[in-house]
């Protein structure tokens, strides 16, 4: 998995009725004829279009020529898309004549709404006009609210332009998920009555301050909101000035989530087996119009350790609280008018019992919140065999992998239960490129050097997307496969590995062509070494494909470890795998983007999706990719997050989503153990207590 970019559609035809082209240039001509050159052109894009099924090399120009394609735009060529790519800045060029100049005119942005597809209208738009040189200044804005429009249809946005504009502009756009769609920008007069563009013009900005002056009017608009919601929230519900209360840990915490009945929760049941963590969190409420300062005491069961939960800006605009950050003392302070979370985790309970959490601030406020712990004896996670458990971290994610912290958080991971790693395409020499292994056979065993001794490795190749259709059919393929194989096998046993203990990843989530080339090549390895491994992780299923003679008969023989996306590619694949005897094979986890408004809760529920299937491992994407940018910040990269951890000093930073995936591990090994036909009659009882409180907290839980 290099990057995550999923189409939800397949590519159509991109025909376009004649008439709609005629009259697209019959316009186009017109408006040169009238003025010259068109009213607005659009000379460059940062970053370039790179959607698949619109990019061609007429992009720039396709946005202003006048021509409109039938809805669903993003499958059209004639519209223009990015994928994964946000902000996108657009720079070009508006003319007026002297008759136009002084008179309001709007840029009107045509684009689509399609939910099912993951397209949706910009979330914002910046327009900045150049009086000359390298000066700038914000001359119009747009927020526009993607729930409130129709679904299923192309869209028009308006937006105001400052009445003076003229000569060099620049626009500015933020996606609202993952793609950004397009068909046409145009230039329409509008009467005086019109409303004036919103906010003050900023004078004196250079041009390699727009996107990040864009960037910090989008942030402050939705903290703005994330206050009106706490605002509104204080204001439509008669609440104490301050308020403390106890909650599940992993389950929403934002201010969106927040309700007079959760603030009034001072009490909270825990079931936990005999040795395992007890886990709460603490809610905050300081309504008042001061920074106060809250301490929390806890007596009545085992050491506790404390970590506040960070708010977050995530790239929805959606403020939640996941980072956990350890606190050295037992106090922390809340702004004016806001909520926080503390986490508290008893490290290891032995017996049932109480907590009592004691809330102050200052002299004039004390609450008094319980928590009972129900201990489940005699529960174990050690006897049966464990899930294969991965998390796609490479050693190249940057911020949070560095070479000092390597040994760690390869530590960090087997800790909570990760025993597969995936090793990136960079380290892995290609078939037939003999220079190949002179640049990266040193690469490949540094990282396996790094990850031995704690599980299987995935040697990602990637061979669809480095090595081109038209040779997988060429003998001269196999010729080199057959080469690089021993070769290969070589490095492995020399590093310690056994043939167990890796396997190759051909193809990134395989379909169509894609198990084509698997049936070829693996068959191939098979031929020249049976004992190599092989893995697969389909990310689409479809029923021709499991007919005899389709797509995944054609591969179930020389694929050994399996590991279908959770879902559709599960559910069908699933049961055929099931059969298969004693192999072992796996389901994943991708989510909807942002990656941190996804309910913990979820990264949890893999686990119980593995159980529930009979499947004999699960993992997510991804436990470090963040584009090469901060994990604490969603819009300092050309995309959100998906990494569950956060970059610090020669370590990370845990997060809710992380820990609730941990326990996820822990849960699925003690069922397995429950499983196991010797179990005890007490055993057995608690057994079922934990299945049951496992289910009733994730059965219903909607998160794919």
């Amino acid at each position: 998995m290099l990057t995550r970019v999923r189409h939800k559609l397949r590519p159509v035809s991109s025909t376009r009725f004649p008439t709609a082209i005629l009259l697209g240039l019959i316009l186009a001509s017109l408006t040169e004829t009238a003025c010259g050159v068109p009213a607005l052109s659009i000379d460059s894009a940062l970053p370039q279009p790179n959607y698949p099924m619109t990019a061609d090399a007429r992009d720039l120009r396709q946005l202003t020529d006048g021509v409109m394609v039938e809805y669903p735009s993003w499958t059209k060529r004639g519209s223009v898309g990015w994928s994964q790519a946000t902000p996108v800045l657009l720079k070009g060029h508006l003319t007026r004549t002297g008759s136009e100049l002084g008179k309001r005119i709007n840029i009107q942005v045509h684009t689509a709404k399609g939910s099912s597809a993951d397209v949706l209208p910009p979330r914002r738009i910046d327009i900045y006009c150049s009086p000359g040189g390298d000066q700038w200044r914000h001359a119009g804005v747009l927020v526009t609210d993607a729930s409130a429009m129709p679904d299923g249809v192309n869209a028009t946005l308006s937006v105001p332009v400052a009445d003076d504009c003229d000569g060099d502009i620049s626009l500015v756009f933020h996606a609202t998920g993952p793609y950004l769609m397009l068909d046409e920008l145009e230039v329409l007069p509008v009467t005086r009555t019109s409303k004036a563009p919103p906010g003050a013009i900023v004078p004196n900005l250079k041009g390699r301050d727009l996107l990040a002056d864009s960037l910090r009017r989008l942030r402050t608009g939705m903290n703005a909101d994330d206050g009106d919601q706490i605002a509104g929230f204080l204001n439509n519900r008669r609440v104490e000035e301050n308020a403390a209360w106890v909650a599940s840990p992993w389950g929403s915490l934002s201010v969106a989530a927040l309700s007079s009945d959760q603030i009034a929760t001072k009490l909270l049941e825990v079931g936990v087996p005999a040795g395992w963590p007890a886990q709460y969190v603490v809610g905050l409420l300081n309504s008042t119009s001061n920074e106060r300062a809250y301490t929390l005491e806890v007596g009545g069961q085992t050491p506790v350790v404390m970590s506040r939960i960070a708010p977050v800006l995530a790239a929805n605009g959606q403020v939640v609280f996941d980072p956990l950050v350890p606190m050295t003392g037992a106090s922390i302070s809340l702004p004016r008018k806001s909520v926080r979370y503390v986490l508290l985790r008893h490290a290891v309970v032995e017996r049932s019992g109480s907590a009592t959490v004691t809330v102050r601030s200052g002299e004039d406020w004390i609450q008094n919140l319980t928590v009972r712990i129900s201990v489940l004896p005699d529960i174990t996670d050690t006897r049966a065999r464990p899930p294969d458990v991965v998390t796609w971290s490479y050693l190249s994610d940057s911020p949070i992998w560095q070479q000092k912290n390597r040994e760690q958080l390869v530590r960090f991971e087997k800790d909570a239960g990760v025993n597969v790693f995936v090793i990136h395409p960079s380290a892995i020499p290609l078939p037939g490129q003999t220079a190949e292994w002179v640049r990266k056979d040193q690469l490949l065993r540094d990282q396996l050097h790094t990850y031995k001794g704690a599980g299987t490795v995935l040697l990602y190749v990637s061979w669809n997307a480095q090595i081109s259709p038209e040779k997988w059919a060429d003998e001269t393929f196999r010729t080199e496969i057959e080469s690089w194989l021993p070769r290969l096998v070589t490095v492995m046993k020399s590093e310690g590995y056994d043939y167990q203990d890796w396997a190759i990843y051909p193809v990134d989530e395989p379909t169509g062509e894609g198990f084509s080339l698997l049936a070829k090549v693996g068959a191939w390895i098979k031929a020249r070494d049976p004992k190599v491994r092989l893995y697969a992780n389909p990310g689409t299923v479809d029923l021709i494909d499991l007919l005899p003679g389709g797509a995944i008969y054609s591969v179930l023989d020389v694929i050994d470890l399996w590991q279908p996306l959770l879902g559709t590619p599960a559910d069908r694949l699933g049961p055929i795998l099931g059969r298969r005897g004693d192999h072992r094979w796996s389901i994943y986890e991708v989510g909807i983007p942002p990656a941190k408004t996804i309910t913990p809760n979820c990264y949890r529920k893999v686990a119980w999706e593995a159980q529930q299937r009979g499947a004999t491992g699960f993992g997510f994407w991804s436990f470090s990719d963040t584009g090469g940018s901060s994990a604490w910040d969603d819009f300092d990269g050309t995309r959100a997050d998906w990494a569950t951890v956060y970059e610090a000093d020669g370590s990370v930073v845990s997060s809710r989503r992380w820990e609730a995936f941990r326990q996820g591990i822990q849960e699925y090994r003690a069922l397995a153990d429950c499983a196991l036909s010797n179990t005890g009659v007490r055993q057995a009882e608690s057994c079922k207590v934990l299945q049951k409180n496992i289910d009733t907290e994730l059965r219903g839980l909607k998160c794919h």
